[in-house]
């Protein structure tokens, strides 16, 4: 699920759209809301509630694509991920509950966010 960076969450929202409750993503610092595009299709907005990594992207690239967010059918992806050599955060609370962040190129962005199924 593809997670879009803005300055303004409301914003982005726009009277149109309809968006879940807003929460937050701790690993990169952000408010987040969850939009139903269409049926099937969702988006997460990610504006900054800290000087963390998704302000830090902010700053570097604009407002834009920034994260993808995995959500795996089944089972754990961070057994697999460790054995394939993947460095992973600790767990830390996210809009689809705990998370992982892949670490992996750069501080500020692209971002790739494992949730844990459970």
């Amino acid at each position: 699920m593809p997670g879009w960076a803005t300055v303004d969450i409301e914003r982005a929202i726009g009277p149109v759209l309809r968006a879940t409750a807003t929460s937050r993503d701790e690993l990169l610092g952000a408010f987040a809301a969850v939009v139903n595009v269409d049926p099937g299709s969702r988006v997460v907005l990610l504006e900054p509630s800290t000087e963390g990594p998704l302000a830090a992207a902010l700053a570097r690239h604009g407002e834009g694509w920034v994260a993808a967010y995995l959500l795996p059918m089944g089972g754990s992806a961070t057994g697999e991920l460790h054995a394939r050599g993947f460095r992973l955060s600790a767990a830390g609370p996210g809009p689809f509950g705990t998370q992982r962040r892949v670490v992996v190129g750069r501080r500020d962005g692209p971002f790739i966010l494992v949730v844990d199924p459970s």
